[in-house]
């Protein structure tokens, strides 16, 4: 392992076997960040493993034993949950098929050989910055009194770079708003107490569902609750949305013995991500700000049904590049 020491916090992890490459990157980066490089990808999943920082890889695709696609997805997998460190394949093996596998496999850039300086720290600056707004957000995470669920605000900004990590991937997304019509003949008939109560049990029936999955939850406004599915592997939104809440209903049986049924209705959004989306992070959080907006429209369309329900549309492309 080599390792170029700098006042900047920001650990970048360069995985390299050819040792000119090696040394013009860590002369390229150096400013940006304490940079350390490995020549295989062994060594560098050693140092993630004893607890070694990285905010950010930088890998090529043809290494030794194992390749950079492959160090990608186990990145991804000690990475798994909230922290997000970005991998960008540095690489002279521009072949679009494999291309479409490093994005696959969670990479967020694919930088063809040889490129300027200039770009390549502009790049890696860019992604530096929204690994560090993510751990920011982390750190300062904005939880809904009542409930305990993210507020809307901080769920767009998290959503935002969930759905970045995503890019290109081909996956679909989906996001959901759901209602709980009881909330409020409890507030009229019981108070408001009651109806807090409600909303308090209902958020954690649905935290405990949407975890175990790794969904993303937050309060929306008022009786209204917001749940991303990042990724629906190719089962239809809407058959994800009513398992989930037949499992909430479930568990709210449990929780409230004794009361009265709770009626739930809903709207939905799905999202695929393709190369036509904006690949900026405001782009991102713009996307999930629309499918809030389109799946809000959907659940007050399902409201107004008698039989309550669901209601799901997809986003288009042009509605998210649209200004």
């Amino acid at each position: 392992m080599t390792e170029r020491s700098h006042k900047n916090s920001t650990t970048i992890m360069v995985v390299e076997d050819d040792p000119t490459t090696e040394q013009s990157l860590i002369d390229c980066l150096s400013d940006l960040g304490n940079v350390v490089t490995f020549s295989n990808a062994e060594n560098a999943l050693s140092f993630v493993a004893r607890g070694g920082r990285v905010d950010l890889v930088i890998a090529d695709i043809v290494l030794g034993q194992m390749n950079g696609i492959e160090l990608c997805e186990r990145l991804a997998q000690q990475y798994s949950g909230d922290h997000f460190v970005p991998v960008l394949f540095y690489s002279a093996f521009a072949d679009s098929a494999m291309e479409r596998l490093a994005y696959q496999a969670g990479g967020v850039d694919f930088i063809e050989k040889p490129m300027s300086f200039a770009r390549l720290q502009l790049r890696v600056r860019s992604f530096i910055n929204i690994s560090k707004r993510f751990s920011t957000l982390r750190a300062r995470l904005d939880l809904d009194r009542l409930t305990g669920l993210m507020s809307r605000d901080v769920f767009v900004d998290r959503a935002g770079i969930q759905i970045l990590k995503l890019l290109f991937t081909g996956a679909t997304s989906a996001l959901m708003v759901i209602n709980t019509r009881s909330v409020s003949k409890i507030n009229e008939l019981q108070g408001v107490a009651a109806g807090d109560k409600l909303l308090s049990d209902v958020a954690q029936c649905l935290q405990d569902v949407c975890g175990k999955a790794n969904y993303m939850t937050a309060r929306h406004l008022g009786d209204q609750f917001i749940v991303l599915i990042p990724d629906c592997g190719g089962e239809p939104p809407s058959a994800i949305a009513e398992k989930i809440i037949e499992s909430v209903s479930l568990k709210l049986t449990e929780v409230r013995q004794g009361e009265p049924e709770v009626e739930f209705y809903g709207g939905g959004v799905s999202l695929r991500h393709t190369e036509d989306l904006r690949t900026d992070k405001g782009g991102s959080t713009k996307a999930v700000r629309r499918m809030i907006d389109l799946a809000t429209q959907q659940m007050h369309a399902a409201g107004n049904n008698k039989e309550g329900g669901w209601q799901f549309t997809q986003l288009t492309r042009e509605q998210v590049n649209s200004e």
